[in-house]
């Protein structure tokens, strides 16, 4: 007995000693069938898992008719809901429209519509909020003659809204401290914007003038708007995102993909690989962990790859997504969901990263 349990912690140490950086448990694609989906004279634009269980999936069904005739205003604007972790799937609408924006807090769903207008009536956008994971909604806020492009939610009453008014060349940022009854302007953001992000109360977003890169940040509280050149080695900037107060923004340049780490007002170089035919998609970051999606174009189309790998390892974890039609796609609390066109989903259980005792 003795023995044999020497011989068992023998194992154990080889097991653990043996991994030089890390561990990766690793997961394959699993085919989900959403039942109660019908893909038919349909387009879908966002997917979220707000909570484990539950499960939203945004967009518009439409007639032939209405599709030849290019009559968008004739569209509707549905959305499924699933209440046991995407299985099965409710259909459930919210009048003619498109969805143009969402976020998610907690319990909470805030959906931005648009309506298109005609020679009477001007454009219009309404957001609906949900306390129930969206399994209901009620409409919070309308806007005359403005189209939103991105929603930020702090509390159920503290919102702020990303829009444009007609065609001026700038974005406008508007607060509520009203659940969405009345309606504040802040400022004015750059005409090309990518990526905004809330932290805190400041927005942050991506822009470039003279041929420079920028990072800029607008004070939700005094409006007042900063920025810090990105390094020069960017020529194009994709995306930030914010993670355990650090800022990581992805950019290229001359057929590298670059992932810098913004700490105060000085960029660290966190990874850089060859991306030649790459182009990229996504980047998340949540539980020590970043993700990212890349496209591929090829002689048969795009396919795509999912990037992952700890914040403190060095190597990438790469896997070919089995779908050319990954989109909408979602990451819920311990995996990544990804839409196909006949009505299924492929998803894959996020990697666990252990470090290892041996540095």
């Amino acid at each position: 007995m003795l023995c044999m349990k020497i011989n068992f912690l023998l194992f154990l140490m080889a097991v653990v000693f043996s991994c030089s950086n890390s561990t990766v448990m690793n997961s394959k694609w699993e085919v989900v069938k959403g039942e109660g989906i019908d893909p038919e004279n349909k387009l879908f634009y966002f997917l979220s898992f707000p909570q484990k269980d539950y499960g939203l999936m945004f967009g518009s069904s439409y007639s032939d008719e209405s599709l030849l005739k290019k009559a968008f205003t004739n569209f509707n604007a549905i959305y499924y809901f699933s209440n046991d972790g995407g299985l099965n799937w409710i259909e459930k609408g919210l009048g003619k429209g498109k969805f143009s924006s969402y976020t998610t807090k907690n319990n909470y769903v805030f959906l931005c519509k648009e309506l298109k207008g005609d020679e009477v009536k001007p454009d219009s956008a309404v957001i609906y909020f949900s306390n129930n994971y969206g399994e209901t909604f009620k409409e919070c806020a309308f806007f005359i003659d403005f189209y939103i492009r991105n929603v930020f939610v702090k509390s159920e009453s503290e919102m702020y809204v990303i829009g444009k008014q007609g065609n001026v060349n700038y974005w406008m940022i508007k607060s509520s401290f009203d659940g969405g009854k009345t309606w504040t302007d802040i400022g004015k953001l750059d005409n090309d914007l990518q990526s905004p992000i809330i932290v805190d109360h400041n927005i942050l977003y991506l822009t470039k003038s003279n041929n420079k890169n920028f990072i800029k940040k607008i004070s939700l509280i005094s409006g007042t708007l900063s920025e810090v050149q990105l390094p020069s080695q960017i020529s194009n900037s994709y995306f930030v995102t914010s993670y355990a107060n650090n800022l990581f923004i992805m950019g290229s340049s001359e057929g590298n993909l670059f992932i810098y780490k913004l700490i105060g007002n000085h960029f660290i170089e966190f990874s850089k690989f060859l991306s030649i035919d790459k182009f990229p998609v996504h980047m998340e970051i949540r539980h020590d962990s970043i993700y990212l999606i890349l496209g591929e174009r090829n002689s048969i189309g795009v396919t795509y790859s999912l990037y992952s790998k700890g914040l403190s390892l060095s190597s990438w974890d790469v896997t070919s997504i089995p779908s050319s039609n990954f989109s909408p796609f979602a990451f819920s609390e311990s995996a990544i969901w990804g839409y196909s066109l006949d009505g299924q989903f492929y998803k894959k259980t996020l990697l666990s990263f252990v470090i290892s005792a041996n540095p």
